[in-house]
Formats: structure tokens, sequence, C-alpha cells
């Protein structure tokens, strides 16, 4: 009988070819594929065979004999061990051309198409951008408290007080609110092993304003002294919107349940977005990357040319991230959301706020609020030509929306109050016109 090829525990020198999705190192022993953890393409390394499959090995990093140049010293000194981020090890530059290749193999593979996938936009900040957390937690036999993200493939919690990619005012947040914890003698237990209690931290900011909420995921809601906890996060940041209380008692990786009762504060927070002013909650989906999200704007905008009389559908629209940008555009849109608090919030975020424009002299103003209050006026721009013998009236984010928009912007406003925005970004040009909400 002859004995099995690479048995566990046996070792191997492997040449790393590629990755995979997971961003193991990929490569091959004889017949067989060889996944390995920490190994990148143009290296060459010796492995333990930890796990046989049909088809494949799951080895062991030991050493590595030749090092790739795209290899660098992680961000983050709990990389080797943290499951959240699989892929720190390689350069930011190398980072994009996979993540480039990896669409490009999919839409082979899976899709049949034969496509050119444009190389992606790196990030500007490709640390500290990230605007949302869930971060299991657990209280040790010692009664402290650890929080961080798990190991990969395991629910083993690798402990931490700091996350480069995460959002640093968010980043900060993380330490102090572990001592509370810590402090407090309610139960935790992520994995409902025990009696149930805290199980998550969930932390998300507003890239733009600051404005931060705090929620707690629990199984129940015996936590005595919870409400007095929250009302001291409220007072001691300035920044904190709102704590909540999530209800999650099903065992699994749902992280969010289906009720969040709101201790103290508000149950959203405001965040702008391509001009536009978007609320948004802990248990509704927004882009992590603000800042990437919005770069997708105009390009999405160039792609579809939203203008009135273009009708378009957005499927899982959730609050209207790119969807309204596109309404303020012009474009009849409707979206699609099947979870009930994002269409909420969807709703709420289309609700429109008009201001009126009239001509002082040579400059052209506009007015908020009505005229008993005057809630705010500016001049937009000296020195305009042309005198406006009506005053029309216009709704502010689709306005703001558009000239907050990358370019060079030339504004006209027609005797029939129709107000055109040119908008020159370098690559092309786009024009849009917003008939007057009223006289």
């Amino acid at each position: 009988m002859d004995s099995v090829p690479h048995p566990i525990g046996s070792r191997l020198t492997v040449r790393i070819t590629d990755l995979n999705h997971d961003g193991q190192g990929v490569g091959r022993a004889g017949d067989q594929v060889v996944f390995v953890e920490g190994a990148l393409p143009g290296e060459t390394v010796e492995v333990m065979v930890r796990h046989r499959a049909k088809r494949h090995l799951l080895a062991e990093h030991r050493s590595t004999l030749l090092l790739s140049p795209d290899r660098r010293k992680p961000p983050c000194i709990l990389a080797e061990r943290c499951g959240g981020c699989s892929i720190q090890h390689l350069d930011y530059a190398a980072q994009t051309r996979w993540k480039q290749d990896q669409v490009q193999q999919a839409l082979r593979r899976i899709g049949g198409f034969e496509l050119s996938v444009a190389p992606i936009l790196s990030a500007e900040a490709p640390l500290g951008y990230r605007n949302r957390a869930v971060i299991p937690l657990e209280r040790t036999a010692e009664g402290k408290v650890r929080a961080g993200f798990y190991r990969s493939g395991s629910h083993r919690i690798v402990n931490m007080n700091h996350c480069p990619v995460l959002d640093p005012r968010l980043d900060c947040l993380i330490a102090p609110l572990k001592a509370d914890l810590e402090a407090s003698d309610w139960p935790i237990d992520v994995d409902l092993a025990d009696e149930g209690g805290l199980r998550h931290l969930a932390l998300r900011i507003g890239k733009h304003t600051g404005e931060v909420l705090i929620t707690l995921i629990s199984s129940h809601g015996d936590l005595p002294g919870l409400d007095a906890m929250a009302q001291g996060w409220m007072e001691r940041w300035s920044e904190l919107m709102g704590v909540g209380l999530n209800l999650q008692p099903r065992s699994g990786n749902t992280l969010l349940g289906a009720t969040t009762e709101w201790i103290a504060g508000r149950p959203w927070l405001l965040e702008r977005f391509a001009g536009l002013e978007l609320r948004m909650a802990t248990d509704t989906f927004f882009q992590v990357n603000t800042a990437q999200a919005e770069r997708l704007v105009p390009l999405i905008h160039h792609a579809l040319e939203p203008a009135p009389g273009v009708r378009l559908v957005d499927a899982y629209c959730g609050i209207g991230t790119f969807s309204l940008p596109l309404a303020a555009a012009g474009a009849s849109v409707l979206g699609l959301e099947q979870h009930e608090g994002s269409v909420l919030q969807a709703s709420a975020n289309a609700e429109e706020v008009n201001f009126k424009a009239r001509t002082d002299g040579k400059d052209l103003k506009f007015f908020f609020g009505d005229h008993s209050t005057h809630a705010g006026n500016f001049v937009f721009q000296h020195d305009v030509g042309g005198t406006l013998k009506r005053e029309w009236s216009w709704p502010v984010k689709t306005v703001i929306g558009i000239l907050d928009l990358t370019g060079d912007k030339v504004m006209r406003i027609s005797d029939d109050g129709i107000a055109e925005i040119t908008v020159d970004s370098g690559l092309a040009t786009y024009s849009f016109k917003l008939p007057a909400q009223s006289k």
C-alpha cells in the first residue's frame, strides 16, 4: 500500500505564487495546492502540514528562505495574531494590485467575462480610516476585560487597546471603555457559553462631523448602573451623541439583535457625505471608508449621467448613500432596501430644506428659514452678472451636493427659475439643471 503523500506533520519547501481571497499564500506540493498563512507571492518558505483535504493542504509557516520585495513590517503589532486584517505584511501598493487581480479573476472564473479591470483607486490614508467597529468582549477568571478581534479561523480574542485601522477618534475610546466595563460587575459572555451578558462593543463615527455612537451588545438587559455609566460617558465626551443597548440573545455569528434601547442621547449620528447630510444608526449600513466612498460618487455620476428625466434603481440602497447624490443631480431614483431602520433613515435623509436666492445689487445672496426669523443668509457670489427679477427656491442638499463635487463650477439662473450648474472636473464636464421648487 502506497504511503500518503505529505502527511500531517511533514515539512515541505514551497514556492508561493499567489494569494487566495483570505490573504493566504498559495503554492504547490506536487499535485496538491498548499495554503500558507503569512506567506507572500515570490517567497520560498518552509512549512509544516497541519491539515489535509482532498485537493489541498493547510500548512504552518516555519521559516522564509526567500523574501518578497513587497513584504513590509506590519503597522500593527498584533497583525500576526489578530484576524481582523490578513495582509498588513504586504506593501500597500501591492495590496491594491492584488485586489484588482482578485476582481479580474472572479469576473473570469465565476462570471465568464473577459473584461479589463481598471486599477484600484489607492486611498490617501490606508490607516486610520475605519468609521465603525464591532469588538468582541470577554472577562477573564481574574475579572479582567479583554476586547479585540478573533484570531483567524477561531473565536479566541486577541486583546487590544489600540487598532491603527480605526479612526483615531474611535481608537482612543477603546482603553477607557474597557476600564469602565472592567470596573462594572456585569457578566461578559460573547459566545453565550455560561449565563449570557455583554457580548460586543460597537463604535461608529461620522468622519466629517466627528459625532460618535457607542452601543453595548448584550444577551440581556440586566446591567445595573448602565444609565449612570451612559450618562457619565455623555458628559465625558462631547462628541458622543448617544449610548445604546442592543439585545442579541441568540447564539451564532449574527452580531446585532433586532432591538436597540437608547440609554442616553439620540439614536443616530449625522455625517456629511458628498455635500449631503446623512443620518445613520448603529444597525444601518454605511461604507466603512468614508473618503473612498466619496470618491465613487463622481465615477457613478460619470457612468450613469443622472439628470431630470433619467430613472434609476438603487438595489440595497441602505440609508441613501449613493441614491441621494444621484437624485440631487436631478434623476428619479427608486431605492430598494429590506432593512426597516435603513428605509426610515433614507426617508429622513431625503427630506429637503429649501433656500431662496435673491440678488442684492451685484451680490447673489442665499437665504435660509422664513422671513420672520431669517435663520441664515450669506453672499454666495460677489459681482454677478444680471439681476433676479423673482425670488426662486431650491433644495439645499441638492445644490450643495453638486457644488461639493470636485472641479470648476459655473452657476446660471434663468428668468423662469432654472438653475444650471456646470462642473468641469478636468476629465469631463457635467451639467445639472434644477427647476425651482417655488417662487
